[in-house]
């Protein structure tokens, strides 16, 4: 009988992607191999090959399932598996999953199986190189006060570091950056301080909401930094790493970014805590374009006339206009308690009148829901 191979992303949701695929087309799983796809992987005969698009949705069935009809403890034990460098895992994983579902708990401890032999060696494996980056991590100091420390891992470790040091260095701000897989470890130290209440307050849920929208299929994603808070070389940095975890995951999603400048705020409310220059924003932008070529990168209205209009030509490619900063501006104008004083306060006809005479063309609208029709 043909041999079905599914290959998959080499991630935890890849692999488990590829597992709800194999048992979604139903061929006898003694023919079925799952494998990491790699660049010049040799092709066997008398194989069908099936290429598994990473899906988070399937790839959350199967963790929950894994879950829910093996233990928390298998899940945990086949995630810090899914993060070793070695190629077997998957295989080994798939088979873990056919065994467990008919098992239980009990295939913990079904030690002779070859493949609980090989995941319980790259466990083994991975656990130690954690360990090992955790006693030899040094920190340097920013000239902003911020430690960083870098890593270069065979695997993916770098999740498995946080709750020692965010203990280990509880109030400080630090940032551990994976030199080798490109993703970054971020101490949110004062995140409190400004979100201290309302749903701005859950960490967890602000940054994954970029996930949720991506696998929800949303058209376009915004993100930005507000320049003000911290160090805005780090924070962006930080944004762009996002940016491409993002891109990578959600790939049929269009993206932009934005750096809007802290104003001071109205009523003797919250000021900058950092200054960026017109040349630092500048430089920026031009940054930003460099490393992505396609992104949107748009300037809000806290941004001058002449300052959107000289950068409309070097790299910005969406403006906002007429913007109301008080809270239910937009539903009850004029309002008096605005947050802060709005920098370009043209008219949006005549933003679009300058935009045109620097021969730009303005476009109002660049989607529309018949382009999502399946045909």
């Amino acid at each position: 009988m043909v041999r079905h191979i599914y290959l998959c992303e080499n991630s935890a949701e890849g692999i488990f992607s590829a597992i709800y695929r194999a048992y979604e087309e139903g061929y006898p799983h003694e023919y079925n191999e799952v494998v990491i796809d790699t660049e010049g992987r040799n092709m066997e005969l008398f194989c069908e090959y099936h290429t598994v698009v990473t899906n988070f949705e399937h790839a959350v069935k199967v963790a929950r399932t894994i879950r829910r009809k093996i233990s928390e403890e298998a899940y945990d034990f086949i995630h810090r598996c899914c993060g070793s460098y070695e190629a077997q895992k998957a295989d080994a994983i798939y088979r873990f999953v056919q065994e467990g579902l008919r098992m239980g708990r009990a295939v913990m401890s079904h030690l002779t199986a070859p493949y609980m032999q090989t995941l319980f060696a790259i466990e083994r494996n991975f656990t130690n190189e954690s360990h090992f980056f955790i006693e030899i991590l040094r920190f340097e100091e920013l000239e902003n006060g911020i430690l960083f420390g870098r890593i270069n891992p065979k695997s993916e470790v770098l999740p498995y570091l946080a709750d020692h040091f965010a203990d280990r260095f509880a109030g400080e701000q630090w940032v551990i950056a994976d030199t080798v897989h490109r993703t970054v470890l971020l101490h949110k130290a004062n995140y409190k301080t400004y979100h201290p209440r309302g749903m701005k307050s859950k960490f967890e849920w602000r940054v994954n909401g970029f996930d949720r929208m991506g696998q929800a299929g949303v058209h376009k994603i915004g993100m930005g930094v507000l320049i003000g808070l911290e160090e805005w070389r780090t924070d962006v940095t930080m944004m762009a790493y996002h940016l491409r975890y993002l891109q990578k995951h959600y790939w049929k999603t269009k993206y932009s970014v934005n750096f809007p400048r802290m104003r001071p705020s109205e009523n003797g409310g919250f000021q900058p805590n950092v200054v960026m220059n017109d040349r630092e924003l500048a430089q920026l932008t031009f940054a930003m374009r460099i490393f992505d070529h396609d992104v949107d990168i748009s300037y809000s209205t806290r941004e001058s006339a002449e300052i959107r209009n000289h950068m409309a030509t070097l790299g910005v490619t969406t403006m906002s206009a007429e913007s109301k900063t008080e809270p239910g501006g937009y539903f009850s104008y004029p309002q008096t308690l605005e947050q802060f004083h709005v920098s370009d306060e043209r008219k949006a006809v005549e933003v679009e009148r300058d935009l045109k005479k620097l021969g730009r063309e303005p476009v109002w609208k660049d989607w529309d829901q018949s382009f999502d029709f399946k045909r």
